[in-house]
């Protein structure tokens, strides 16, 4: 009998010492689902049990993770001083030198004084050329998709002013405050800060003299010869798709002020309508003013599509016209900016011959 009660008593020793960390860890968390099994619940294999195991770490470090992504983008978000960097930036536990506020400010300055000279020599160059006034007096008259075609035609024309070899000081007229064009022109960037362009709310003829003032129509028996630097030469800003007969000529004459139209018959043959869009009567007058020919100024200015070639004695249309038609096609209906919607009034209104 005591012998046997040793035996018992070895067995249950031998049982005491697995449970006081013999056992390996995967047989004790085996030993559990097999008790959970043995309760009611499922037997896990212990590959089954390895699977649990990997997924469980997967998820916790998916959480982890998500978790950095968070304080990652909220640190992002945070502007960090130059003491900041300075104190994040660190070598062996030394401290690295900071850049110097001044330098900084120095690197990030030269773009825009750069910037800031070239706009300079830019308005400099326009005092040396006549004015160009759109006029934007007619939004009463104007669909939204019209006020929106002229918006565009005004942003090319822009463009084309900063690459001429001789630019001119534009003024757009009639642009108040809350007014459709002011939704239009908001959404161009940078174009309150648009060099040798100026923007009034009243009418012009209260912003410039009567005797400065030519009114550039289509309507005009008056042809223009040359363009005068004391002059200020309106364009019309309207997309009249041919409503308005005579508009801006009436209105020159209630104003009493000069009207005339481009020499367009004695330099190209058109084929189409000799109304042209604001920013190809300003490309016209802007080449005239470099070469000082207008059957040349024409050939650059006017669209190809609306020509015949150019008269005896010229070149034929040259590219540039083609590209400038490209530029507004997209503010006519259908891509046609001269026949459709693209087309400025100022042949009635914008385009002249």
């Amino acid at each position: 009998m005591a012998h046997i009660e040793a035996g018992e008593d070895a067995d249950f020793g031998s049982e005491e010492a697995q449970g006081d960390g013999c056992q390996p860890e995967g047989d004790q968390l085996g030993s559990a689902y097999d008790a959970s099994g043995a309760s009611g619940g499922p037997v896990l294999s212990k590959s089954q049990q390895k699977k649990k195991r990997k997924h469980e770490r997967y998820l916790q470090r998916k959480t982890q993770r998500k978790i950095d992504r968070k304080a990652k983008r909220r640190k992002n978000k945070q502007p960090q001083t130059v003491d900041d960097g300075a104190a994040a930036a660190v070598d062996d536990g030394e401290p690295q030198p900071s850049i110097a506020p001044q330098e900084n400010s120095s690197a990030s300055r030269e773009p825009s004084e750069r910037k800031r000279r070239m706009n300079e020599e830019f308005v400099a160059k326009c005092a040396d050329a006549p004015t160009v006034v759109i006029d934007c007096e007619f939004e009463h008259l104007q669909t939204d998709r019209e006020v929106s075609s002229l918006a565009q035609q005004i942003f090319f024309s822009y463009g084309a002013n900063r690459r001429a070899q001789q630019p001119v000081r534009i003024l757009i007229s009639g642009i108040r405050e809350g007014s459709r064009y002011t939704t239009h022109f908001n959404k161009i960037s940078g174009f309150a800060t648009w060099p040798a362009v100026e923007t009034i709310s009243k009418p012009y003829i209260e912003h410039i003299e009567k005797e400065r003032l030519v009114y550039l129509t289509a309507d005009s028996p008056m042809v223009i010869d040359e363009l005068d630097n004391s002059k200020a030469y309106i364009i019309g800003g309207i997309v009249d798709r041919n409503r308005y007969k005579n508009l801006t000529l009436n209105k020159a004459t209630e104003q009493g002020i000069a009207a005339a139209r481009l020499p367009l018959d004695s330099n190209i043959r058109m084929t189409s309508s000799k109304v042209l869009a604001a920013n190809h009567v300003l490309e016209i007058l802007l080449k005239w003013l470099e070469c000082r020919d207008w059957a040349v100024a024409c050939s650059k200015g006017v669209p190809q599509r609306k020509t015949d070639g150019i008269s005896e004695g010229g070149e034929g249309p040259a590219q540039e016209g083609e590209e400038a038609d490209d530029c507004c096609a997209g503010a006519g209906q259908g891509g046609e900016a001269g026949e459709q919607e693209g087309m400025c009034g100022a042949g009635r209104g914008g385009g002249v011959s």
